[in-house]
């Protein structure tokens, strides 16, 4: 009864001093020898002290349970680095000019690796591409603008030099980051007509592009202005550089248009105001004359809803890779909110296992306590 413990605590103690003697620099005290040592002698005591009865099982438990959570806390603390946001992505001339002129109404496109990946949602600054690994629709959307790269949207400056297309316009892609290390902002600087240098400090030149198109946009509803076509004829067609997405929406044969009209000539030219932004919602006050398409400078993806008025309205695909909803006209305040099936379903999941979990420890007190009786 006695050998098996003192089995365990030999084998433990020999290979304790065999890190230590392998160890080839200093360590601090609670990941040194001693400190493995004194939780090693108060699990061996809790052994000897159950083996002799002389501890209940679920005193044992508990104790057991607790030296292990301060073994592993005491360990792990100050085993990996901590270091604040601040001192990981400080404050530099560069983000504090994308914070006051790129609030919610502009995207930041980082070209040719002028900084990180990710550095723009640290800062709270919306990119282009999106965070880390890049959807493949939005691959596709950029090709002949960016990188073939496997996991991020890589744009480059040359490429888009020498497009003539509105694709990145779409993007509500506002500010390119561009540095003089290599040829990104030559690329930029020989397009005069589209990009005007705004920011420099040091290598770094922040160019603004004068055709993008806010966040969101609206495209009056005409038998001109809505062309149906499949994923690839719509591809081909935004790539056209005669394609103006202010004058033309593209769909495929499911979205749900609203009926068509021809716009009179005058009509006021539609309003759409941007409320408020989060990282799971937008939401829109649209003044509108006629009815159309509202398009949103994100890319489509399942579990976005809209609503407007307290109505749902169907989320549909534009242009491609873009999201859109059909709208009448009339003042109104639209709202897009990101709940993905997988979410209800996970809420209803932990839901279900609180509550199997409550029957179970009620059912299972009772019978113990009528034993008790």
């Amino acid at each position: 009864m006695w050998a098996g413990p003192a089995i365990c605590f030999a084998v433990a103690a020999y290979n304790i001093w065999v890190l230590h003697k392998a160890r080839q620099s200093d360590a601090p005290w609670l990941h040194g020898i001693t400190a493995s040592s004194v939780f090693l002698l108060i699990g061996y005591g809790l052994l000897l002290l159950r083996t002799a009865n002389w501890l209940r099982p679920t005193a044992f438990g508990v104790a057991a349970v607790l030296v292990i959570a301060i073994d592993m806390v005491t360990y792990a603390h100050g085993y990996l680095p901590f270091a604040y946001p601040s001192e990981i992505y400080p404050r530099a001339p560069l983000i504090e000019f994308l914070k006051q002129h790129s609030p919610g109404d502009g995207r930041i496109a980082n070209l040719d690796g002028t900084y990180g990946p990710n550095f723009e949602m640290m800062y709270g600054l919306a990119s282009v591409g999106g965070y880390d690994i890049g959807l493949r629709v939005i691959k596709r959307f950029l090709e002949g603008v960016s990188y073939d790269s496997l996991d991020d949207v890589s744009l480059s400056a040359e490429k888009i030099a020498g497009s003539h297309d509105r694709r990145l316009d779409m993007l509500n892609a506002r500010y390119f980051l561009t540095t003089t290390y290599n040829t990104s902002y030559d690329a930029l600087a020989a397009r005069p007509d589209r990009f005007s240098m705004v920011f420099a400090d040091r290598t770094v030149r922040v160019f603004e592009n004068r055709l993008a198109l806010p966040r969101a946009f609206f495209v009056p509803l005409s038998d001109q202005s809505v062309e149906v076509l499949d994923d690839d004829a719509q591809l081909r067609r935004v790539k056209d550089p005669s394609f103006d997405p202010q004058k033309t929406v593209v769909v495929d044969s499911s979205a749900p248009l609203p009926a068509r009209k021809a716009p009179t000539i005058d009509s006021a030219p539609p309003r759409v105001e941007v409320v408020r932004v989060s990282s799971n919602s937008i939401e829109l006050r649209v003044d509108l004359a006629t009815p159309g398409i509202l398009v949103l400078s994100q890319i489509f993806y399942p579990g976005w809803h809209a609503n407007a008025g307290g109505h749902d309205l169907p989320v549909f695909k534009v242009n491609y890779a873009l999201t859109g909803v059909a709208l009448d006209a009339g003042v109104q305040s639209v709202r897009f909110v990101y709940r993905p099936m997988s979410y209800k379903l996970g809420a209803i999941v932990t839901m279900l296992s609180i509550g199997v979990a409550a029957l179970l420890a009620i059912f299972y007190r009772k019978p113990r306590l009528a034993q008790a009786d």
